[in-house]
């Protein structure tokens, strides 16, 4: 104890020695906070820069720039080698150098439009991979405040989903992503006649109403044709698997939770869900990262998604 309060106290009087504006000025961009203290000593006058793209974009390209280039894994050297860059080379060349990304300009007007939310890693990457879509990157173009939602969904949902309305429906919320990522995942699991039968339904698609409807409604239907793999653990007195779709949505009425969102997830395989009727009941999940490989308790939750005692 008496070590770790010595270290806590050098810790602090090495956090007082940073001069204050300069923990200010870096103090709001969290996780990315210590790269770019390391920048700043490095570089001096890269302070000066950071102040200035706050002002003017939020600091975003900044940010993307340290994680499409690796910076926390590079030597100090080259990460002093790459402020210099930040603060010399036209944007879109160097963004052309640091990943593949053939929609550069999109990128950065597309950058300048989050404003001070810093996100982690990956959706710096994600979007760089929207942008070497021509489709996709059109559809976020159209974005004001493209948000978290619309570029994961914009990644991962098939091209034929692809419309305006379904992308402003994914833009409301994170319940709409989910659901849609839900119905995704239900059609990869369902015979290829029912999945044509959506992707043409969804042409029909005209406004974000349409598009909400029509999740539900093939949702509700896809129930019929879904099956589950086996499940992963033997069951027991007080361990029930959630073996199939209605399974899953009893488990969300009695528990009070969203595991009815959650059931392309266990279609797609990997993760399953089980019921625990102990002293205090609970949702619980398990997962197998690598197809083949072992299964893994990842979590469990009491009735309303309590934290469990």
């Amino acid at each position: 104890m008496k070590w770790h309060r010595h270290e806590r106290a050098a810790f602090i009087a090495f956090i007082s020695s940073i001069p204050r504006p300069i923990r200010s000025l870096v103090a709001p961009f969290g996780q990315y906070s210590w790269l770019l203290l390391d920048m700043i000593w490095q570089v001096p006058r890269f302070s000066r820069f950071l102040d200035q793209e706050i002002r003017a974009n939020g600091g975003q390209f900044v940010v993307a720039v340290i994680v499409l280039s690796g910076a926390s894994r590079l030597s100090r050297k080259h990460r002093a080698d790459l402020v210099r860059k930040i603060m010399s080379t036209k944007r879109k060349i160097l963004i052309g150098e640091i990943c593949r990304v053939s929609q550069g300009g999109r990128f950065l007007k597309i950058l300048g439009r989050l404003g001070s939310t810093y996100h982690g890693p990956e959706f710096y990457h994600e979007l760089a991979a929207v942008m070497n879509c021509p489709r996709r990157s059109h559809l976020l173009s159209h974005e004001k405040n493209p948000k978290r939602e619309i570029i994961f969904a914009l990644t991962h949902i098939p091209e034929e989903l692809l419309a305006t309305p379904v992308i402003g429906l994914v833009g409301r919320s994170w319940r709409s992503y989910t659901l849609l990522k839900n119905l995704n995942q239900m059609m990869e699991a369902s015979p290829a006649p029912v999945r044509d039968r959506i992707l043409d339904a969804f042409r029909n698609v005209r406004t974000v109403d349409d598009a909400w409807r029509m999740i539900l409604r093939w949702e509700k239907r896809l129930l019929e044709y879904i099956s589950f793999p086996e499940p992963p653990l033997p069951a027991h007195n007080q361990l029930t698997p959630l073996s199939n779709p209605d399974a899953m949505r009893q488990e969300a009425r009695a528990m009070h939770n969203c595991l009815t969102d959650l059931i392309g997830d266990v279609a797609a395989g990997g993760v399953f869900y089980y019921h625990w009727d102990g002293p205090e009941p609970a949702t619980v999940r398990v997962r197998n990262r690598n197809a083949g490989g072992a299964w893994n308790f990842v979590d469990a939750a009491g009735f309303r998604n309590a934290k469990l005692p």
